[in-house]
């Protein structure tokens, strides 16, 4: 890494040559400018005191919905510390906002993993940052569908729920993803352990958990579910009779869920 360090600024300071020689030659001459050259090293110096927050190459898992009590984040950032005092490298990604946010970056700092956990925000991209995830989890403590969870599952990443009524229909233990047993962080620590250690055994499962979605969540198998709903029950049948009902998707279904 030291070799190529060097490689790479000599092949920077030859391409760039005749615009250092000329901020030399500013910072030389001219008196406003006389201590430029102090900029260069400042920034090095800056970046080595940073350079425990500085991104290494470790595994990430991450998180979205709001910051509020219930989404099962403490327990995340607790199992990264676990994960930390276990000598296995670990990053946390959250996005999303909330009430409690200030305690929880409180917690993650008490913990000892500020450097370690990324407190996004409101996120724009939300499948650039699953897809940047190595695994996805979602902790609540209630859940009747998780939405973050199908998108993540979609985005054909290998997720981590806890068992929620949502998460047990989503999650097919080990085939789609890993269903954790309980709440305890140390539960979910161990699991994604295991799952961050074996890359490449777990990357089918983001396969299987993007075939699961597009099967049982698919726009057209939502709406004939919808339509089905909106009916009512076999006894008490109503024609629904509005604009566009023989345009697709509609048109594919039979005659009987559309009388």
């Amino acid at each position: 890494m030291t070799v190529q360090a060097v490689l790479l600024a000599a092949v920077l300071g030859w391409h760039y040559k005749h615009v250092l020689r000329y901020l030399v030659s500013v910072w030389s001459t001219n008196g406003d400018w006389s201590h430029g050259f102090i900029i260069p090293f400042f920034s090095l110096y800056y970046l080595y005191l940073q350079r425990d927050r500085m991104p290494r190459g470790l595994p990430s898992d991450g998180t979205a919905g709001r910051l509020v009590c219930g989404k099962g984040i403490e327990s995340l950032i607790e199992a990264v510390a676990i994960l930390k005092n276990g000598g296995v490298g670990c990053r946390l990604a959250i996005a999303g906002d909330g009430q409690d946010g200030a305690n929880m970056r409180e917690l993650a700092g008490r913990l000892g993993v500020l450097d370690r956990v990324l407190f996004a925000g409101f996120v724009d991209d939300m499948p650039a940052f699953y897809s940047a995830l190595d695994v996805f989890a979602l902790c609540s403590d209630t859940e009747s569908f998780g939405l973050a969870l199908a998108e993540a599952m979609a985005c054909e990443r290998v997720v981590v729920g806890t068992p929620t009524a949502g998460a047990r229909r989503q999650i097919d233990h080990q085939s789609t993803g890993w269903q954790l047993r309980g709440f305890a962080p140390a539960e979910l620590a161990d699991a994604l352990a295991v799952i961050l250690g074996n890359p490449a055994r777990f990357a089918p499962m983001g396969t299987a958990a993007r075939q699961a979605v597009a099967q049982q969540f698919s726009i057209d198998l939502t709406l004939e579910r919808t339509l089905r709903a909106l009916r009512g029950g076999a006894g008490h049948r109503v024609r629904l009779d509005w604009p566009g009902m023989n345009a697709p998707p509609f048109a594919a279904m039979t005659a009987e869920d559309l009388q």
